[in-house]
């Protein structure tokens, strides 16, 4: 019963995220109530980037801002099985993760990392990439990845 109210949840912000999204992409931002003055500015940014072919240090440039805050988010569909990653860092290096696959069978997978700012594996616990939060930038944000597979798109959503 746990699991079900844990993938509601992953839903429901795959849901919001998707949302933001195309509110951003739309140029309503601004009809929802982001303030106008630049210190008193929520700023959001979302993006992707294939997670890099090597392991070591990635940069995420060109998002206008330094974040406080940054959102992951990971999906894949494998053998019968959804596979979902959302993890999250903040300014002050504070992180975490959580893998979710759905099946029917086996009846599902689920573990949480608060070592990791992603940390991607599927129902047998296989860890398909890994990354861990660096710095915060004046313009992005710096992780570090000490296991990648280049087949998935990370998608991101930066705050200020």
């Amino acid at each position: 019963m746990r699991e079900d109210l844990i993938i509601n949840q992953m839903w429901d912000k795959i849901r919001n995220l998707e949302n933001e999204m195309l509110l951003i992409r739309s140029g309503e931002i601004a009809k929802h109530g982001v303030a106008t003055k630049e210190d008193t500015a929520i700023k959001v940014k979302v993006g992707a980037f294939v997670c890099p072919g090597s392991t070591g240090n990635y940069s995420v440039t060109g998002v206008g801002f330094k974040p406080r805050y940054v959102e992951f988010f990971v999906s894949r569909h494998l053998e019968g099985v959804a596979l979902i990653c959302h993890g999250w860092m903040d300014y002050n290096g504070n992180q975490a993760s959580q893998s979710i696959g759905f099946s029917t069978v086996p009846a599902g997978h689920s573990s949480c990392n608060a070592t990791y700012c992603i940390s991607f594996e599927n129902q047998n616990g296989i860890l398909f990439m890994r990354a861990v939060y660096v710095s915060m930038n004046s313009d992005g944000f710096t992780i570090n990845f000490d296991t990648v597979n280049a087949n998935y798109t990370i998608y991101w959503k930066a705050v200020r």
